[in-house]
């Protein structure tokens, strides 16, 4: 497993998953499209500048795990991954979006 640092810039982000390949984008499950968009986009529903910088190692492994996976159906997010993908969401709207693309969030 390569050793990435916990954040990553935007740009970064962007290459580590363009070297990922395709998949990465183009997995089945809606969730994760929308944390790779996000991620690939560098944006929130309310704030662009709160995805300047990403927690990248726990949420590129959950993307990665959930490609590899068949159907891309993915397990819940847990511990790291959980932490990780939480962060990508604050206490207005994409909280709640987040809660319920997460149940356990």
């Amino acid at each position: 497993e390569a050793v990435l640092p916990l954040w990553l810039s935007i740009d970064d982000a962007r290459d580590a998953l363009a070297k990922a390949g395709d998949e990465a984008l183009e997995l089945s499950c809606a969730p994760l499209q929308r944390i790779a968009a996000m991620m690939v986009e560098g944006t929130t529903e309310h704030d662009p500048s709160a995805m300047q910088f990403i927690p990248s190692r726990a949420a590129l492994r959950f993307c990665a795990r959930a490609a590899a996976q068949p159907g891309g159906a993915p397990s819940a997010p847990k511990g790291a991954e959980h932490k990780a993908l939480s962060a990508l969401f604050d206490n207005s709207g994409p909280t709640k979006a987040g809660a319920s693309i997460f149940p356990t969030m």
